[in-house]
């Protein structure tokens, strides 16, 4: 919940370029992200001409659609892309390529401190000289680089986008989605549970035991036709009540991209947004929230 700098001194002055910072829950925030976007990423992505914008492309995170951090961005030329919810594995190119290189590499020094002393605790000290030498292994130009081209993103690739194994359904959940299902196999201890498997188990039995199978296949059949009846009316019940929901209004998820543009379409009109707290901008948003700006 704190820093202080004579805990790992000399690692402050290995790496010194490095920005530190905490939270009462150790999860980021609003106000963390906030930080970052002012200290980091605005200062060491300025251009050469102050005319171009920049683009920065991001997951949902409540943290990246506050109005504060929109405005931010938008007053200084740069503008906000957010991915399509649940789609950050498959089109986030840090979650492809980056951070898998960098966790190996981490477990790498790990295993390094864990063979040179047993009871080593990795602690603050060990944490930072670990993730300092994972972090030259996967912030190198050409995975970098790699990992925008395996999602698509640049050089821009629709069908690598949409073709991502990590987005795909499981192949064998849609096969047997489209199967027809086969009747079970009963086998000579299982208990018949259907008229059908009742009238299997009379097959090569003697004449007066299956006149026997019979009655007892006919008293099913009358079961199993009652059941159907019942079920027919349980799904019509349910049918009718579907359609008496689909009648009130849910609430329907906003679309940061859209919460983007209104932010500076009101910025761009000489509104005010009053410090960090959120502004009722009016903003259309369809119950099937577009996704990604066309």
């Amino acid at each position: 919940k704190e820093l202080q700098k004579q805990w790992f001194l000399n690692e402050f002055e290995l790496i010194a370029d490095w920005h530190y910072i905490t939270s009462p829950n150790g999860w980021t925030d609003n106000h963390i992200a906030l930080e970052w976007l002012k200290d980091v990423y605005l200062p060491q992505t300025e251009p050469r001409d102050a005319s171009d914008a920049r683009l920065i492309i991001l997951d949902g995170h409540g943290s990246h659609a506050q109005d504060e951090w929109m405005a931010t961005c938008f007053l200084n030329n740069v503008y906000c892309c957010y991915l399509p919810a649940h789609c950050s594995h498959g089109l986030q190119p840090l979650d492809n390529g980056i951070f898998n290189v960098i966790k190996g590499a981490y477990r790498k020094e790990l295993q390094k401190l864990a063979s040179l002393t047993d009871s080593a605790p990795v602690d603050k000290v060990n944490f930072i000289r670990a993730y300092a030498k994972a972090r030259e292994a996967g912030m190198r130009k050409q995975i970098i680089l790699s990992g925008w081209r395996f999602t698509g993103n640049w050089p821009i690739n629709r069908h690598k986008a949409l073709t991502h194994p990590e987005i795909q359904p499981d192949k064998e959940k849609v096969v047997e989605r489209f199967k027809t299902p086969s009747p079970p196999q009963l086998h000579s201890d299982d208990t018949p549970k259907t008229s059908r498997q009742v009238r299997d188990l009379a097959k090569h039995r003697s004449r007066p035991t299956r006149q026997k199978y019979s009655k007892i296949v006919k008293g099913l059949e009358a079961l199993e036709m009652k059941v159907a009846v019942q079920n027919a009316r349980i799904t019509g019940l349910e049918e009718q009540m579907a359609q008496v929901q689909r009648g009130k209004k849910t609430k329907a998820v906003p679309n940061p991209n859209r919460r983007f543009m209104a932010v500076a379409e009101a910025l761009t009109a000489g509104e005010v947004l009053l410090g960090s707290k959120e502004v009722e901008i009016e903003v259309d948003v369809d119950e099937e929230v577009e996704s990604v700006i066309e």
